[in-house]
């Protein structure tokens, strides 16, 4: 078969974004504690371009017991909650859950560690992690100047299938 000759511009675009998401340099980086309800994520500095990629990933405990707490939350009728991935045949890693931003990054953050708004998909850690659990985890989050949403969704969706994260969905935003 021969592919019609008007999606040419199109692979070449998507080859430039490929170049593009595989040499990006974070242009800011840093890690905060994800389950301490007072963590300040204003203090993220926020540009005209940046785009973030963010990983939270367990510090503390066992995976498993992780993934319980949160089948027990949704049991309990917790809405919005993450879905946990299949683990059928595949270890657990310390990977949470991987995600991007192109907005307001504070914002989506604090999403992910409170327990609002409620039909938003996030981890929405206040929900169900306990002060006294045997887990802890961080949020690692990293800027990119200049960078197309596309270029951001290939760096996620990469990082996602290398990391193998236990909470989420896999694919483009969204969508």
């Amino acid at each position: 078969m021969v592919w019609p000759n008007n999606l040419e511009p199109r692979f070449a675009e998507l080859r430039r974004e490929i170049d593009r998401a595989a040499n990006a340099e974070p242009a800011w980086e840093a890690r905060y504690n994800a389950v301490n309800r007072g963590t300040d994520f204003t203090v993220i500095p926020r540009q005209q371009d940046r785009v973030f990629l963010y990983i939270f990933q367990l510090s503390r405990g066992e995976p498993e017991v992780v993934c319980d707490e949160l089948v027990r939350a949704k049991e309990r009728g917790r809405t919005s909650l993450p879905k946990v991935i299949n683990r059928a045949g595949r270890a657990f890693g310390r990977t949470m859950y991987v995600g991007s931003s192109i907005t307001n990054i504070s914002s989506r953050l604090r999403q992910h560690v409170g327990d609002l708004p409620r039909n938003t998909s996030a981890l929405k850690l206040a929900t169900w992690f306990e002060d006294n659990a045997d887990w802890s985890a961080d949020v690692f989050v990293r800027g990119f100047d200049g960078l197309a949403r596309a270029s951001l969704q290939l760096l996620e969706d990469t990082v996602a299938n290398e990391l193998d994260p236990l909470f989420g969905k896999r694919g483009g935003n969204g969508r």
